[in-house]
């Protein structure tokens, strides 16, 4: 199992935000144009019963996300990619395999342990390009993780512009929902924006 905190701490200042009201990567401390010129298009906060400790890895390692985003059925960490097996850093690959849509090939844009994972993500049959998402972890409570999860991309062809939204973001809910019965609390709900 991949353990993303053996990185080294990167000090940025974050804030307490509403990712409906605010710019869901600036509330992470990260520029978005740093990463994508593409506009936001889904986001989502999510609340969970456990500390950002136990989120980090469920988020972050490819094998975990395949236990609750319902259309990945495997995934793993690029060799040579990563300094060590145990680790992840910046510009090292995640594929996560799916069931209809092949593999989706992620690459770290920015790691900051227990709070920032950024990523980027191509894949040939999705209608988009320039994708950058974000998820952002913070203990609001004492043992208690509230989790922004936003997506930046601009489309691309014309079929499944339409009903990749409700798709994806149906994909996105129900594996929330998993990972909400799976550590507790109430989960949230992704929208396009």
């Amino acid at each position: 199992m991949m353990d993303c905190n053996t990185l080294k701490k990167v000090a940025i200042g974050t804030k307490h935000m509403n990712a409906f009201e605010n710019d869901p990567a600036e509330a992470a401390g990260l520029n978005i144009k740093d990463y994508t010129d593409a506009s936001l298009k889904f986001v989502g906060t999510f609340e969970f019963n456990a500390p950002p400790r136990d989120i980090w890895p469920m988020i972050t390692d490819a094998s975990n996300i395949a236990k609750w985003f319902p259309i990945i059925y495997a995934g793993k960490h690029a060799q040579g990619t990563a300094k060590t097996e145990e680790s992840c850093d910046v510009g090292s690959k995640r594929m996560c395999k799916t069931i209809g849509m092949g593999t989706l090939d992620e690459t770290f844009l920015y790691l900051d342990p227990l709070k920032v994972s950024a990523y980027s993500l191509k894949n040939p049959i999705m209608p988009v390009k320039d994708h950058a998402a974000i998820m952002y972890l913070e203990e609001f409570e004492p043992g208690k993780t509230r989790m922004t999860w936003s997506h930046y991309f601009n489309y691309r062809g014309i079929l499944q512009r339409h009903f990749f939204p409700f798709m994806m973001t149906m994909f996105m809910n129900m594996g929330i929902k998993k990972l909400a019965r799976t550590v507790g609390g109430d989960g949230g709900r992704m929208r396009a924006v």
